[in-house]
């Protein structure tokens, strides 16, 4: 086959075409880019993107006030952000800074909307050693108000050591106090879920205390016969399991005793029932 010689382009020439090239593709990237920076400088600068409203879901039945939501965040109705300059991942870690949040997820709906996604913690007992302070199942302390509604839940005394006026929150519990604390909210979770029993106060303040004498668990319970009986019952550490399920038997003698006794209500109404003794139950009025 006969061969046919490239035609080959003059050095010169191919310079001026490759200099040609770049310089209308620097240009047109030049001239995109410009427009694109002055378009997102308008866009941030338009009204209409103003985050203007916060739309959220909670995974729990209860969840935040949307003002809550709002002033974690920073956002102000005085000075609004715009939506194109709120930096979603600096917001999800703000919200989860907050020691009662343990999920948080936020978007971004056009032209003026956040879209907040979260789940709380749920309190299970007040802590009454610190001030507006509850623990949750994970043993961590969270502030209550004004996250919560009031809600009928027991409160712990555990005798600790620590300043009460010094923030806790984001905490975790932990310690023999606050295993043997769990321990007694598990049991009365699984045996006391009875109608007219509530639990008022676990105090396990004493419960390691130095003098053997001194070592006791104190529960306050509130029974509902005909109206409320206060109930304080006295336990050990050792054998409080043993101790509640005898306290199940005769709290039925006791109930029976409250309604049967219509004259003297008061007289029986408020009792401190002494179970450290083995197969003994002291029951004593309260002052």
């Amino acid at each position: 086959m006969p061969s046919h010689d490239r035609q080959k382009v003059p050095w010169r020439r191919a310079f001026v075409l490759i200099g040609v090239s770049i310089l209308l593709v620097s240009g047109t990237a030049a001239v995109g880019t410009f427009f694109f920076l002055r378009f997102r400088e308008a866009r941030v600068r338009d009204s209409r993107y103003n985050i203007v409203a916060v739309v959220q879901h909670c995974h729990q039945n209860e969840g935040l006030k949307t003002s809550l939501l709002v002033e974690l965040l920073q956002l102000s109705v005085d000075q609004p952000m715009n939506l194109y300059c709120f930096d979603v991942q600096a917001a999800k870690e703000t919200l989860l800074e907050c020691p009662i949040i343990t999920m948080a997820e936020i978007k971004k709906i056009k032209p003026g909307t956040l879209y907040i996604d979260y789940a709380l913690r749920k309190p299970i007992a007040y802590v009454g050693d610190y001030s507006n302070t509850a623990v949750d199942d994970q043993g961590v302390l969270i502030p209550f108000k004004p996250y919560y509604t009031p809600k009928n839940i027991p409160e712990l005394i555990l005798g600790l050591d620590s300043d009460p006026l010094v923030p806790v929150w984001g905490s975790v519990l932990e310690g023999a106090k606050s295993q043997l604390a769990f321990s007694l909210l598990k049991a009365f979770n699984e045996h006391f879920a009875i109608e007219g029993c509530s639990v008022r106060c676990i105090d396990i303040s004493k419960a390691f205390a130095v003098s053997c004498g001194q070592r006791e668990i104190v529960i306050t319970l509130d029974e509902r016969a005909e109206s409320l009986s206060r109930r304080v019952l006295r336990l050990t550490v050792e054998n409080y399991s043993e101790q509640l399920a005898n306290y199940l038997v005769l709290r039925q003698e006791l109930n029976k005793r409250f309604m049967d006794a219509q004259d003297l209500p008061s007289s029986i109404s408020r009792l401190v029932v002494d179970m450290r003794i083995p197969k003994l139950a002291f029951i004593n009025r309260m002052q």
